[in-house]
């Protein structure tokens, strides 16, 4: 599939709950990254071609699920979403040792990320 689903994010006030709930509810691993609290879920890392999830505490306390859409060019794709009535929401950023990422709004207002493919170290 083109353009798969690479990543998301589960959020909400307390992270702390929700690691529990979706630990017992569906045996995920998960992962605290220091010193961000990042939760990784059921991954060592970003790989290429691989699905990965997180569980964070929101910065604002409300709760939101995203959805990363692998692209070959973030900055194409944010131009594409503006051509097509989205918005860019977060502009790309590199994330320390992970993967190159933005958030845009799609016309209905849904707020979706796209990841460009980490390369393979060399």
């Amino acid at each position: 599939m083109a353009n798969p689903v690479r990543h998301f994010e589960i959020a909400g006030k307390d992270d702390g709950p929700l690691f529990d709930f979706y630990k017992t509810l569906f045996g995920w691993t998960m992962t605290r990254h220091e010193p961000t609290g990042y939760g990784m879920v059921g991954t060592e890392g970003f790989g290429i071609g691989e699905m990965t999830g997180g569980l964070c505490q929101s910065p604002d306390g409300s709760n939101w699920v995203t959805l990363y859409i692998e692209v070959a060019d973030i900055d194409k794709a944010l131009a594409d979403v503006a051509a097509r009535g989205g918005t860019t929401v977060m502009e790309k950023m590199s994330v320390p040792s992970g993967p190159t990422v933005a958030l845009f709004a799609d016309p209905a207002g849904n707020t979706m990320g796209l990841v460009e493919p980490m390369q393979p170290p060399s």
